[in-house]
Order: structure tokens, then sequence, then C-alpha cells
């Protein structure tokens, strides 16, 4: 075990030192972390999350916090009042959840606003151990060292979670919504390949997973365009899907889409003895996997890939001058679709 003194706050936490390594094994770049914050018994008027967080973010001179899908370490931490002291526990795991450790300090403090620094230097140290330096040389400057009782920690014993709910840190750049807009190339549903358009908007719901609305448009496509009768296809439908997030970095997310596709297409003959127009309910389930690219800030190219199954299929016959009937086209039972969509997106 190897014990860390903090000069100037009158606390000594322990750590363990096979959890952190040294100094040589740290990550090139600073890492990022994501933070859920518990104020226990006593503890109300205590910094809340987002006063934590931009307490260490000041501290540290750079953004810490990100979303969880992006962070690098999981900070779970505690405050409560003890008889006359305030008790601050943290614990600290890896993106797969490995526990990477534990740190616990008392404070006797009147309120609860004076150990808010104390925090904040805590889980600096924890999350960029190379600060300890620039944190920790001021205050051994200015002041003697003052003892504290060390108070060994668990590893296995993460702060308990079973009284107040815990209030997570949502990061500044998250945003609930995302919207793209671009091409569609579409085969199955007509006689040919047909060229629309789309605009998707997805909106997440916390704790559940993103959903997503989308508006498809193919317009008038000719078929049998000889001088024989032939119709006009025009395709418009709205898409309803549920997409989990299924891998991310910085730089790129994948997301796996299940859904429903409602609309209608219009067929309208041409060169016939009377030229019908023709409206039929058009009903899909589809499957979609779609990559999102970060281009600049939030600025994101997705490719996706739809399949789906027709459960409504319709054909559209007419009849010439001759009074024979002709089934011009008849849609497939399964279709496919390529997407190319620009946009913007919050990962």
């Amino acid at each position: 075990m190897m014990v860390l003194r903090i000069l100037g706050y009158g606390l000594v936490v322990t750590m363990t030192s096979a959890a952190y390594g040294s100094t040589t094994a740290l990550a090139e770049e600073p890492r990022t972390a994501t933070l859920a914050w518990t104020r226990g018994e006593g503890a109300t008027t205590c910094a809340d999350v987002r006063m934590v967080a931009r307490a260490v973010e000041t501290r540290l001179s750079r953004e810490v916090f990100v979303s969880p899908a992006r962070a690098e370490l999981l900070v779970d931490g505690t405050v409560s009042r003890n008889g006359d002291h305030w008790h601050v526990s943290v614990a600290m795991s890896d993106a797969s959840g490995a526990a990477l450790g534990t740190r616990e300090f008392d404070e006797a403090q009147a309120s609860c606003d004076g150990v808010t620094n104390s925090i904040a230097l805590v889980l600096s140290l924890m999350i960029d151990p190379e600060a300890e330096v620039l944190v920790a040389a001021p205050a051994q400057a200015d002041r003697p060292p003052v003892a504290a009782p060390a108070v060994e920690a668990s590893p296995q014993a993460p702060p308990s979670l079973s009284t107040p709910p815990r209030e997570r840190m949502v990061p500044r750049e998250d945003n609930p919504f995302s919207f793209a807009g671009g091409a569609v190339l579409g085969m199955g549903m007509f006689p040919r390949l047909g060229a629309g358009a789309a605009i998707r908007v997805g909106v997440d719901v916390p704790r559940f997973t993103r959903v997503d609305f989308e508006a498809r448009l193919f317009p008038g496509m000719d078929i049998n365009t000889s001088a024989a009768p032939s119709a006009r296809l025009t395709q418009a439908t709205g898409v309803l899907a549920l997409c989990p997030l299924l891998a991310s970095t910085r730089a790129i997310a994948v997301r796996g889409c299940a859904g429903v596709e409602l609309g209608a297409i219009q067929s309208l003959g041409l060169r016939f003895n009377s030229n019908a127009r023709q409206t039929d309910l058009v009903a899909n389930a589809l499957l979609r996997a779609n990559l999102a690219v970060r281009l600049v800030g939030h600025l994101a190219l997705h490719v996706g890939v739809t399949g789906g199954v027709a459960l409504v299929r319709h054909s559209f016959v007419g009849q010439d001058s001759f009074d024979v009937s002709s089934e011009l086209y008849k849609t497939g039972l399964f279709f496919g679709s390529a997407e190319v969509l620009l946009g913007l997106d919050f990962f």
C-alpha cells in the first residue's frame, strides 16, 4: 500500500499501488471520464455533480468529463455526513467495468462548501496523476505537513449506492437530437433502381436507445417508357426505427436499427385509353446498419444499408385502347436501399 499525503488540506488518502501503477504506464494523452455522484445522508447542501465536475475541470484546465460511450474511466463518488466529519468515498473503474481502486477521506469542516476543493483535488489526482506535482507542490511550499488518520479503502468495496439516487454528469457536448439529410438509392420497391431523398431526425431516450424518424421521397419514375402505355410512380414514406449504439469512438459510431416504414405509392397511367391514377399503401419492416463518421466538430457523414420485407405488395394494371389488360409492375417481396446523409450528430 502507498500512502499519499495531500498537504495543506489536512487529509490523507490511501490507494493500492497495483491499481494505478507507476507514472511510466500512464497514457500519453490525458484521460477522459464520466462521473456519477451521490450526496448521502446529511449532505444535501454539498456540491452537486455539475459543481464537482466544474471544479475538477478548472483545476486540470481541460475538459475531463464526456459521455459514457467516449469515457476511458468511470468515476463513482459519495459524500455524506459522519458525526462531526464529512466522509468522501470515490471508486474508479475502466471502460470495461474493471475496478481500478478506491479512495476515502474525512474532513472536519463546519460547511460542506469547504470540502468541494478537497474533492476536486482527489478526483484530479485519480484521473490525471501527472497533475500531482502541479497541484501538490504549492501546498507543500506554503504550509507544513498536517497528519491525519489514514483510511484504507478496500478495492472490492465501492461506495454504497443504496440510499439516495446518483447524479450522473451529463457532458456539455451531449445533445438529445441529431439531424441529417441526403440521398437514397432503392431497389425492390420499384421495377428498377430508384433515386430519392431522405431527411432523418434522431432523438436519444435516456437509459434506452435512440429513436430515428425519417421521411423518404422517391419522385416521379417512368417505367416502360416506349410508345406503349406506361406509368409514372411516386412514393412518399415515413420510417420509425429504434437504433441502439453498437460501438463508438471519438470519431465514429455504429448503430443497428429495426423499424417500420409506412406511406403511399401513387401510380399514374400514361398513354392509356383512360389515364388512371392509383394510390396504394406502403408498409414494410426493415433492418438497418448505419456508420456515422465525425468530420468537423459535430458535423458527421452517415452511410447506411437498409434491407426489409414488404408487408403489403401492390401492382399496377391498366387497359389499353383495345381493352387489353397488362400488369406494368409489381413490388417485390424483399427490398434494399443505401443511404448517404450529411448532418449534425452528437456521440
